[in-house]
């Protein structure tokens, strides 16, 4: 019988974590749409890897990262068009999170004018 308790426990705990996990992804996404001027380009060179960075509207940074979830792989390709003074339209999915310095990322962008 304890046996039974123990499985019966695993198992409403592994459901649990599936329902959680699946809940985190489905709310990453669900992308968002920012339409603005990209006011600064930047790139965070690491040992390994480069991480790409948009300003947009003096006010919001947006990285540029290569996502498995969306199928992008092109994210430095990306960033080598833009310019600063373009007009674009981007969407973004995931989260900002000041604490862990994480930032939503970018999943398409459209430009619709320049300077």
């Amino acid at each position: 019988m304890k046996n039974i308790f123990k499985i019966s426990v695993v198992i409403a705990f592994v459901v649990a974590g599936i329902f959680l996990i699946k809940s985190v992804v489905d709310a990453y996404k669900q992308p968002h749409v920012r339409s603005g001027e990209i006011t600064n380009l930047y790139v965070k060179n690491k040992r390994d890897d480069s991480d790409f960075f948009i300003v947009l509207n003096d006010d919001e940074v947006i990285k540029n990262d290569d996502s498995f979830l969306f199928g992008k792989f092109n994210s430095a390709d990306i960033q080598a068009k833009l310019s600063v003074g373009d007009k674009v339209k981007i969407k973004t999915a995931g989260f900002r999170n000041n604490l862990f310095s994480q930032y939503e990322n970018l999943v398409s962008v459209k430009k619709v004018g320049n300077k």
